[in-house]
């Protein structure tokens, strides 16, 4: 396995019309692949972004038109692609799943993650937003080697729940993938927060691309797509617009993270 690799996330403000979204995407997993990215991630809901009680309409099946798509892009620019997340269409199923793809540069479908934590949130009256109205729940914790790493796969509202990140963590990953849509009024304040303590609490890269700006239903994103270090560091950041960010990674630093403060072979609780 190499011991270093160059990866990018993707900062995108998606329509409701896909076909849009997938040509921006496809533009810009060309940039980072320019950049020598070997690695490229999309944020969640990039190929379709507007009304959630239209989300069945634009779902599809895996594999499908969309997956071939996205296959087909990874194998063109010859990258590991993770497709953030797309809503996913099973037949018998009344709602879709909100789902995670892992392309190989040979275009293959790795690994596929369905959301297992659906975001809610509630104001002064009562139930304000509930994904689960209208997504159904996952549940399978999904690890998947890539030529460079062990992946975790997570999507947005995951982050939340450290359990998750933990489990992966003794799965063997060494990168965890948060494609997110995060709000802006949460993002403020835990956006970042959230990402270095799961960075720091798995002793593990953190590769967060993120939606940003407001959705055709006025929903804010709140961007901010991260890339961070096993020590919680840093190591990129977008600026409010959509591109892309890059970095480095590399594992030899992070075995020397995991040998010097030694907490996931310390770990005395039950299950982890």
């Amino acid at each position: 396995m190499n011991r270093a690799v160059r990866v990018a996330a993707i900062q995108l403000s998606p329509s409701d019309v896909p076909a849009d979204n997938l040509a921006k995407a496809r533009a810009w997993i060309a940039e980072a692949a320019q950049a020598g990215a070997q690695f490229v991630a999309l944020p969640e809901a990039f190929v379709y972004r507007g009304r959630s009680d239209a989300e069945h309409l634009f779902a599809t099946e895996i594999p499908g038109p969309v997956s071939d798509e996205l296959g087909a892009i990874a194998q063109e620019y010859g990258v590991w692609l993770l497709s953030g997340s797309v809503f996913e269409r099973v037949s018998g199923q009344d709602k879709v799943f909100n789902t995670s793809l892992v392309f190989a540069n040979d275009g293959q479908i790795k690994a596929k993650y369905r959301k297992i934590h659906l975001f809610e949130i509630h104001n002064e009256q009562g139930k304000e937003l509930s994904e689960a109205d209208y997504q159904a729940y996952g549940s399978e914790i999904v690890a998947v080697e890539t030529p460079w790493f062990k992946l975790g796969l997570s999507i947005c509202f995951d982050l939340r729940f450290p359990e998750l990140y933990r489990q992966l963590a003794k799965q063997g990953a060494q990168v965890m993938a948060v494609p997110s849509a995060f709000l802006l009024k949460t993002g403020r304040d835990h956006w970042e927060v959230l990402l270095r303590a799961r960075a720091i609490e798995t002793q593990s890269y953190i590769i967060a691309p993120n939606c940003l700006g407001a959705s055709v239903t006025g929903v804010e994103g709140y961007g901010r797509s991260m890339i961070i270090d096993p020590w919680g560091q840093i190591m990129a950041q977008a600026s409010d617009r959509e591109g892309l960010i890059l970095a480095d990674l590399d594992f030899d630093y992070l075995d020397k993270v995991r040998k010097r403060v030694p907490t996931l072979s310390n770990c005395r609780l039950p299950g982890f």
